[in-house]
């Protein structure tokens, strides 16, 4: 079984690691044997807890109103899910066996300097959901006010949204801000039932709509309606991908506490596809439902909830979007990117303020564009952010399973002066092929010749990231793995390894 070395199964740290205030925090440390507790059913519920939100919701629907079908949508959830478990279970495997966070698992990959540039890779992606949660958040209470007064949103117009609309949003993003500063305790007595009661409402709001369609006969009925199949079912997958790839790169911060690393394995073998395709489903149905009654696709969820003519469900359903969106938003897009902000000043910049630079940067990447569609959210959200962080789980793989062959020196990467010093601090492996990888996933973007790529940016990214950092490995190899590069001039200069030193 994979262990912790014998020199840390007391939590004993040494005092030269003690020292490395850059490197080092109890927070980062790793986690002591006698100090794990998770098993299987843990990591079970956790993607319970993670998929049960509106955006797992809003990826679903969004492939019906791409063109697919049903059972079409429902196979592109259920293959990206099983796909994406791959890199996932692969990352996670360090910090069971370690009990290290993300930001330490990527020094060996990146250098211990190199790794701040792939926590603020995932960081900008966080940030980017943040604002996507606060948007439907905003929306929610923007819909629960004009419930009880439908003169709301006639106060005029401002940048193509009525000002009802901006109040929303501003009050939903303060209300996240205020909570981040006065703590969690408060909002966690609201969490214990938000998930379950969404998911409640969902299946009310079913029953009701299947009701209003005449059965479920004519809505499994719907033709698909696009030009080409596998284009948009290939981008299906992608996109499905790509939502969780975030949580490919950073797993590790929640195996770290795992008992053993093979029940943390199962319990997100059996959390993440069941729980992503069920939840994922619900809004598959309820929205070819919808189009049946409406006419037309609506697949924000908000927007359907507020076509209800019940009030009651209409209220008790926006409220717990309202609170699932706080909670989801605050746990899992405020703590991660606020770290990493923190990890790179910590004498300038406190968790706090972190907190506060994620939500004002939330703002600029404009969220509401981003929800302006489905093709858009599908197109930019998913494939755009999302794939240009497979390069990263690509180079992460590669790294850890093949170059290093799961043998990291754990209090190495806690050394500003070590093994995974390399080059000042950096890898340049990772890091060129890292940057090749980003690049294609948004080079689609840039040049419109190359614009079908988008739709298959994690695929390429994580291929040519993975396959990259392999082939820098075999050209110029380290010595011994991880051991420290004296010239990267010399290197490129003479086409042979720079001289590194042995451990």
């Amino acid at each position: 079984m994979d262990t912790l070395p014998s020199s840390y199964q007391d939590g004993t740290v040494p005092h030269d690691v003690m020292r490395e205030h850059r490197l080092f925090n109890h927070d980062l440390a790793p986690v002591p044997s006698h100090s794990r507790s998770w098993g299987t059913y843990s990591y079970s519920a956790l993607w319970i807890s993670m998929t049960h939100q509106i955006p797992t919701y809003m990826a679903g629907s969004s492939l019906l109103a791409m063109g697919l079908n049903w059972w079409q949508a429902l196979l592109a959830v259920t293959i990206g899910s099983l796909l994406i478990l791959v890199p996932i279970l692969l990352n996670s495997h360090v910090g069971s066996k370690y009990g290290i966070p993300y930001p330490v698992a990527v020094r060996p990959a990146f250098g211990v300097h190199g790794a701040n540039v792939a926590a603020v890779m995932r960081a900008m992606v966080a940030v980017a959901w943040f604002g996507i949660q606060t948007w439907l958040g905003g929306s929610a209470i923007n819909q629960l006010v004009l419930t009880f007064d439908p003169a709301w949103n006639h106060m005029g117009r401002l940048w193509g949204q009525p000002l009802g609309t901006w109040a929303a949003f501003a009050l939903f993003w303060l209300l996240n801000v205020v909570i981040i500063y006065k703590g969690m305790d408060a909002l966690k007595r609201f969490e214990n039932w938000a998930g379950p009661s969404i998911l409640l409402v969902f299946v009310v709001i079913l029953i009701m709509l299947v009701n209003k369609a005449h059965g479920l006969g004519p809505i499994f009925h719907q033709p698909a309606h696009y030009h080409s199949f596998w284009p948009v079912f290939l981008a299906g997958v992608a996109a499905m991908m790509g939502m969780w790839s975030t949580l490919s790169l950073n797993m590790a911060d929640f195996t770290r506490y795992a008992r053993k690393p093979k029940q943390q394995v199962w319990g997100q073998i059996l959390g993440l596809p069941t729980t992503m395709t069920f939840f994922a489903f619900m809004g598959i149905l309820i929205t070819s439902a919808g189009e049946k009654i409406y006419g037309h696709f609506i697949w924000d969820p908000v927007q359907l909830i507020a076509l209800l003519h019940n009030r009651f469900i209409v209220v008790i359903g926006l409220v717990s979007v309202i609170i699932l969106s706080l909670s989801v938003n605050i746990a899992a897009n405020v703590v991660a990117p606020a770290n990493d902000l923190s990890n790179l000043w910590p004498r300038m910049i406190r968790f706090s303020t972190g907190a506060l630079i994620t939500a004002l940067l939330s703002i600029i990447l404009r969220p509401w564009a981003l929800l302006s569609s489905a093709s858009g959210f599908m197109a930019i959200m998913l494939n755009g952010f999302g794939g240009s962080l497979g390069s990263i789980a690509g180079v992460m793989i590669a790294d850890y399973w093949f170059v290093h062959r799961r043998q990291y020196s754990v209090w190495e990467l806690y050394r500003s002066k070590g093994r995974y010093r390399f080059i000042r601090g950096w890898n340049w492996r990772g890091v060129a092929a890292t940057a090749l990888g980003f690049s294609v996933a948004w080079i689609g973007w840039i040049i419109p010749a190359f614009k079908d790529l988008i739709n298959y940016s994690w695929f390429l990214s994580f291929g040519l990231g993975f396959l990259f950092h392999l082939g820098l490995n075999k050209l110029w190899p380290l010595q011994s793995p991880g051991a420290s590069e004296e010239d990267l001039g010399a290197m490129l200069e003479h086409q042979t390894p720079a001289p590194e030193s042995g451990v």
